[in-house]
């Protein structure tokens, strides 16, 4: 029960929350235009660019888009996503289509939206949705406890983490509701996420066996 808890968590946050957010910035970028033509020949791309850059998605992910300041309406041009005060960046290709400054190719738009984004930040992103999913499971089951998970800082998308997860509340059982577990980056697939290794799977699930009370865990194992 608890193991395919503990497995979903981190699945949601590679397979369901990074594409949600993904996709509500490509969606930006389509509706980030209607600045209009400088004297019919060139297209003024500061507003767009603006309104994308404060937009809450990419506040989120820690980055920024800089593109030419006009560009010509019958071609494409190059813009790039960057992580400020850090090497991590990529370009991409957009187009005028209409009002509208959108993404040449949405795929590639992604996967330079996902290499300009760091370690930190997106270890950041997949360990919160996790911590959330988990924590969603708990109210669904109205069992009173928190998880956490913390980690240390994610350097590089390869350097496996040794993060902790606990959990709180009334329903737990002092002294057996923490744990230190292993997480490794996701080989394959853009962006990169983490998971945890194999072993810390089966290891979280009988943490939390251990972490609940029984009338708890029964709720647990029944929602």
């Amino acid at each position: 029960m608890n193991n395919r808890e503990t497995t979903q968590t981190p699945h949601h946050a590679r397979s369901t929350r990074l594409p949600v957010v993904l996709a509500l910035l490509a969606l930006i970028v389509v509706v980030a235009g209607g600045t209009t033509a400088c004297g019919g020949t060139e297209w003024d791309t500061t507003a767009a660019v603006k309104k994308l850059n404060e937009s809450k998605d990419m506040m989120q992910l820690g980055i920024v888009m800089t593109c030419p300041a006009t560009v010509a309406p019958a071609e494409a041009f190059e813009c790039t996503y960057s992580s400020p005060g850090t090497a991590y960046e990529a370009t991409t290709q957009f187009k005028i289509k209409g009002e509208d400054m959108v993404p040449v190719d949405s795929k590639a738009d992604e996967a330079a939206i996902a290499k300009a984004v760091t370690p930190q930040t997106m270890a950041t992103i997949t360990i919160t949705a996790a911590t959330q999913s988990l924590n969603d499971e708990f109210a669904k089951a109205k069992v009173a406890a928190v998880s956490t998970i913390t980690c240390p800082e994610a350097k590089d998308f390869t350097t496996p983490l040794r993060c902790t997860l606990a959990v709180t509340g009334d329903d737990t059982i002092p002294g057996a509701a923490s744990g230190e577990f292993g997480f490794t980056w996701t080989t394959q697939g853009s962006p990169r996420s983490l998971e945890p290794d194999p072993d810390s799977t089966e290891a979280m699930g009988t943490m939390l066996l251990g972490a609940l009370k029984p009338e708890a865990l029964m709720r647990f194992a029944n929602a």
